[in-house]
């Protein structure tokens, strides 16, 4: 088994917990995922972004055809169809295929899709708005939100689309899928940086907690949504969906095809797992699943770099800390450092302890760093 993503701690750790140990190929090869993989490269690439083009030349030396790997692919990789198609030719490609990724990883596709089911959601088009004031920019097939910007940055480049803003709470939805049939597994709460930065622009991924209650009304129409999203396109395997809600209706923004974050919060009260599931749908199947007693609540938020900075030695050796780099590695200004969690059997104590912890690295990195001068990469 081979894990391929920008990040692939989530999956090693979610194949681990499930008996299965994974080789990685991801972009930052923390601590956490080099502690779950059995062997680990670091994929070539920029930042958060992995380099498309690299990476057939890093998997063909790491992961030869003849080695008969079975590929989990994950965030990072949405926006290379091309290089999905060029994995399914010879290898077992688990989750989506190029094919269900351009269904709803096009934007003009993906507003016919919506437009033709009846489903709710913010207005989308190719061109700039007369009026750019309340529309967004976002990159064709991009993920994490990096590539999120008002729509008066980036009038007129290539590449990208126009969203129309729309009031709510941002959610995703987890769900499990076989190409004809969908099951949610959970909903939960997302936030942007924007809570860190202070940025209202800031649209970069920032956190999430698990186990959100929309209503019995509410959710019934999600799970419809997904439900037709899934007949429609054929989506397998674990995905998530973004929408907004204000309370009274939904607003569909986006399906990530693919294991999303919010994988992590659920790696309880499943049977079987997250990663089995995955596996099962990926091939055709939805196993009978049961539903364990409600647990704990999980959170998550990604705590990122206000200045340049070298990671101290010993800071983030918690327990509540994932993705942790290695002492001295250097993460320029607006880097992920690490991820901070929380885990209590109250929701809004969840929350607290979750933002307790993020402010006390923050407050920690703050103290640890040094004028940008004094770095290089």
């Amino acid at each position: 088994m081979l894990v391929i993503a920008v990040s692939g701690r989530i999956l090693a750790q979610a194949a681990r917990r499930e008996g299965k140990v994974a080789r990685v190929i991801d972009r930052f090869g923390d601590l956490d995922t080099r502690a779950a993989a059995r062997d680990l490269r670091v994929a070539p690439g920029s930042g958060a972004r992995v380099d498309g083009e690299a990476l057939p030349g890093v998997l063909d030396r790491f992961s030869p055809v003849s080695r008969g790997e079975s590929v989990v692919w994950g965030g990072g990789l949405e926006g290379y169809p091309e290089l999905l198609d060029g994995l399914a030719e010879h290898r077992e490609l688990l989750g989506n295929s190029a094919e269900q990724v351009r269904m709803v990883k096009d934007p003009a596709a993906w507003s016919s899709l919506l437009a033709r089911l009846g489903l709710p959601h913010p207005p989308i088009r190719q061109v700039p708005p007369d009026s750019e004031a309340g529309w967004l920019s976002k990159a064709d097939g991009a993920s994490g939100g990096w590539h999120i910007v008002p729509a008066d940055h980036n009038r007129g480049q290539s590449g990208r689309y126009f969203q129309r803003r729309a009031p709510g709470t941002p959610y995703s939805a987890l769900f499990v899928a076989d190409g004809r049939r969908a099951r949610i597994l959970g909903i939960s709460e997302q936030w942007t940086a924007s809570a860190q930065s202070g940025d209202p622009d800031d649209f970069r991924y920032g956190g999430v907690l698990g186990h959100a209650s929309l209503g019995p009304g509410l959710t019934r129409e999600l799970r419809q949504a997904v439900e037709a999203l899934t007949e429609a396109t054929g989506l397998r395997g674990l995905n998530g969906l973004d929408f907004l809600s204000d309370g009274r209706g939904l607003q569909l923004l986006e399906v990530n095809p693919r294991p999303v974050a919010s994988l992590d919060l659920y790696r309880e009260g499943l049977r079987p797992g997250p990663f089995h599931l995955h596996l099962s749908g990926s091939r055709g199947s939805l196993p009978r699943m049961e539903a364990e007693p409600a647990g704990a609540y999980r959170g998550h938020a990604v705590v990122y770099a206000e200045g340049p900075l070298r990671v101290p030695q010993g800071l983030l050796d918690h327990p509540w800390c994932a993705d942790r780099p290695r002492a001295g590695t250097f993460c320029p200004s607006g880097a992920p450092v690490c991820t901070v969690e929380a885990r209590h059997g109250d929701r809004e104590e969840t929350r607290r302890m979750l933002w307790r912890r993020h402010r006390w690295v923050r407050k920690r990195l703050r103290e640890a760093g040094a004028p940008e001068t004094a770095y290089s990469a």
